[in-house]
C-alpha cells in the first residue's frame, strides 16, 4: 500500500474523525499517528484482524446500547493526553466513498463540553486494476464475510491510499453544530473513491443498505 499524505498530521494530544471505508483504515491510520481507536464491538470478532487491532490498542463501543455511551466517553477523556490521541469514526458505518455519511454526534460530547478542537482527516484508496475496483476490492461495505472480501483484497498487486488532514481543529461548544462543520470541512476535502453516478449504475440499492 503506497501512502500519500496531506498536510501535517496533529500531534498527542488529539482527538481526529475519520471517514470509515475499511477495516484497513485502522492501520492505515496507525502508521501515521500514535493513537487509540473507538471502534463498534463487532470488530472482536474478526478473523485474524480482530485480534491484530485489538493489540493495536482500541475502545469498543457497543452501539446496541445507548448507556455504553456514556462509559465510551469517560475513556476518550482519560486516555488523550501528550503520548497518544483518540481517532473516531462517527459515521458508525463503512462506504464505498462516494460521500460522507451523517456523522453520529454522541461521542462529541467530550471535545464539545470541553472545549477541546476536533481535528479531521479523509481517505481514499485506488486501485489501477479494473477487475479489482477500490469501491468493492478495497472499501468493505457490500454484505460479504470478512473473510471472502480480504481474499479479494489480497488480489490486488498495489494499492495508493489518500489521506488529507484538516490545516486546524475544530472547537464548537454545541456537538451537533460541531459535527456539521466537521461533515462540511471532512466533504470539501473527500477525494471519492468513485464518483456517485458511476457507482450508482452498478449498485443503485446502496442508500437501502445504510443504517436508519
Amino acid at each position: 500500500m503506497n501512502i500519500h499524505t496531506e498536510n501535517e498530521a496533529p500531534e498527542p494530544p488529539f482527538l481526529v474523525v475519520s471517514n470509515h471505508l475499511s477495516y484497513l483504515d485502522i492501520f492505515v491510520l496507525f502508521s501515521q499517528l500514535r493513537c487509540l481507536f473507538v471502534a463498534k464491538s463487532d470488530v472482536k470478532a474478526w478473523p485474524l484482524a480482530g485480534f491484530i487491532i485489538r493489540t493495536c490498542g482500541i475502545l469498543f463501543i457497543d452501539r446496541n446500547r445507548k448507556r455504553d455511551v456514556k462509559r465510551v466517553n469517560s475513556l476518550i477523556s482519560r486516555n488523550i493526553n501528550e503520548n497518544q490521541g483518540i481517532i473516531l469514526f462517527p459515521e458508525g458505518t463503512t462506504s464505498p466513498g462516494i460521500e460522507i455519511l451523517p456523522l453520529k454526534t454522541s461521542l462529541l460530547n467530550y471535545p464539545a463540553s470541553q472545549s477541546f478542537p476536533v481535528h479531521y482527516v479523509t481517505l481514499s484508496y485506488q486501485t489501477k486494476d479494473p477487475d479489482y475496483p477500490a469501491h468493492t476490492h478495497v472499501c468493505w461495505w457490500q454484505d460479504i464475510s470478512f473473510v471472502h472480501h480480504f481474499w479479494e483484497f489480497l488480489k490486488i498487486k498495489e494499492t495508493h491510499v489518500s489521506m488529507k488532514f484538516g490545516k486546524s481543529g475544530i472547537v464548537n461548544a454545541d456537538r451537533k453544530q460541531l459535527a456539521e462543520t466537521l461533515h462540511k470541512k471532512m466533504s470539501g476535502d473527500l477525494k471519492p473513491v468513485i464518483t456517485a453516478s458511476e457507482f450508482y449504475k452498478k449498485h443503485d440499492d446502496y442508500k437501502s443498505m445504510l443504517p436508519v
